[in-house]
């Protein structure tokens, strides 16, 4: 849980201090900028949709449950 603490704030941190300040230079057209707020926005908008926690047994396959079950296979035999 620390941990995407941590790589959030490395991410926030490259977008707003990196990233945007190349992009909302004096160079930067009205265009650039107003894009910019309105693509924050809009995921803004979308983090705060409510959503429901998935349960990894409903969406799980039988597809999906061998290809879960060869690669815990392949490990267990690597390291044994």
């Amino acid at each position: 849980m620390h941990f995407q603490g941590l790589s959030a704030g490395v991410f926030i941190y490259v977008i707003f201090c990196e990233i945007l300040l190349d992009k909302l230079s004096s160079t930067a057209s009205s265009t650039n900028i107003m894009s910019v707020f309105v693509g924050f926005a809009i995921m803004a908008l979308l983090g705060l949709l409510p959503h429901s926690p998935v349960d990894e047994h409903q969406v799980s396959t039988p597809q999906h449950n061998e290809t879960v079950h060869l690669v815990e296979s392949s490990i267990k035999h690597a390291f044994s």
